[in-house]
């Protein structure tokens, strides 16, 4: 299949914990990824132009441009460890929010 390491890497993302997942991915990218150094600054660059464009599109008011932030932020975060750790917080703090106004909702 063509897409089968994609298929991989999504189901053992959602294996780990949440608060851990992002650290899990970017670990198992280290041990069992090797790929060339140049690959890795080209997606990172590419996940940094995708965090640009959503901040530009965000400016116009009513456009919702932060949407272009999570995939650019996934991109990083599977190539630099402080970005997974980032992401693994920001997912537990997101948690602990949706949660507060699920509670408050009912």
């Amino acid at each position: 299949m063509k897409w089968q390491w994609l298929h991989n890497m999504v189901e053992e993302f959602r294996a780990g914990s949440p608060g851990n997942r992002f650290l899990t991915v970017y670990q198992h990218r280290r041990i069992h990824g090797r790929e060339h150094p140049i690959r890795s600054i080209i997606y990172i660059g590419f996940g940094f132009l995708i965090l640009i464009v959503g901040t530009i599109i965000a400016l116009p008011p009513g456009v919702p441009g932060f949407f272009l932030w999570i995939p650019g932020l996934l991109m990083i975060a599977t190539r630099l460890r402080w970005a997974a750790i980032l992401m693994d917080k920001l997912e537990v703090w997101s948690r602990r929010v949706i949660g507060f106004f699920r509670r408050k909702k009912d």
